[in-house]
């Protein structure tokens, strides 16, 4: 291939897909090829299906800084959700940004515990602990038309940012945000409370570079073996409860053994169980009054 020829085939989409991806390779991502159609898509504001019809095309030169912008971010490790500005959780769209963790799908098996305590048809009311973008609140009652939710966070970024899914998804009068640390002021109780709480034990080393330099850090850290937000919600969840209330919280799978013997020890609960994820790891603990 001359030069020339070379040129003009590292300037069409097929090109660009090529080289955005080897660049991309570096940041332990399953689906780099994914990743680089998705990132093109964005900087010549087509859909990812053009993109695969229209190798030949050539951008503009807008277009392709654009790409090439886009994919420098990318190799400095910043996660493709935030890049994108939104992220698919509970099959449902949401806005996503570097004021909340990236939702991720083994948190879908919260929802999915927190679903199977109730009965479809049950009107309940709800907590959730540290909402984040507020994804869990919104699948709930997306799908429980029934419940109301109070959702808390202790960070007014995060909460700005699940006021818009809330919004987006016209939920605004079924969901209400509050900044608050763990539980809410006053006494108010609750029929469910779940939540997603920071687990990562404080000394851990071994995660992502896009997790420690883009993702909010107390939304990661639980402290010196992860439990510490665990421990005062399942001391204070029995007072938080309607009688017969439920808990539901994620973890990591080397929690679940103490955190069962927590929950055993408040008295409250009549059944614990726990919940696999996709991938077949222990994730969520669900405990019924």
């Amino acid at each position: 291939m001359t030069g020339r020829a070379a040129d003009a085939e590292s300037k069409n989409l097929r090109g660009l897909l090529a080289e955005g991806r080897e660049r991309i390779l570096h940041v332990e991502t399953d689906v780099p090829a994914l990743e680089a159609q998705l990132l093109l898509a964005l900087a010549i504001g087509k859909s990812r299906e053009y993109i695969l019809a229209h190798p030949e095309y050539i951008p503009t030169h807008k277009e392709a800084t654009a790409f090439e912008d886009l994919v420098r971010r990318r190799e400095n490790y910043e996660p493709i959700a935030y890049i994108l500005g939104e992220k698919e959780f509970y099959s449902i769209p949401f806005k996503c940004d570097s004021r909340a963790l990236v939702p991720r799908p083994e948190t879908e098996t919260l929802v999915e515990a927190a679903f199977a305590m109730f009965d479809a048809q049950s009107a309940v009311s709800a907590l959730e602990i540290g909402t984040g973008a507020g994804v869990i609140s919104v699948s709930l009652a997306m799908h429980r038309p029934r419940w109301k939710i109070t959702a808390i966070d202790i960070s007014e970024e995060a909460l700005s940012l699940a006021r818009e899914n809330i919004q987006s998804h016209n939920l605004s009068d079924r969901i209400t945000l509050m900044i608050a640390d763990l539980f809410p002021p006053g006494e108010a109780r609750f029929d469910l409370i779940v939540g997603n709480p920071p687990y990562i034990p404080s000394g851990q080393k071994d995660l992502r570079p896009d997790i420690i330099r883009h993702e909010p850090p107390v939304s990661l850290y639980g402290g010196s073996d992860g439990l510490d937000l665990i421990r005062k919600i399942v001391a204070i969840a029995p007072s938080r409860l309607n009688p017969g209330g439920a808990l539901a919280l994620e973890m990591g799978h080397i929690h679940m053994e103490e955190v069962r013997e927590l929950i055993e020890k408040t008295g409250f609960f009549k059944t614990i169980n726990t919940h696999l994820d996709q991938h077949g790891i222990e994730r969520v603990v669900s405990a019924k009054g």
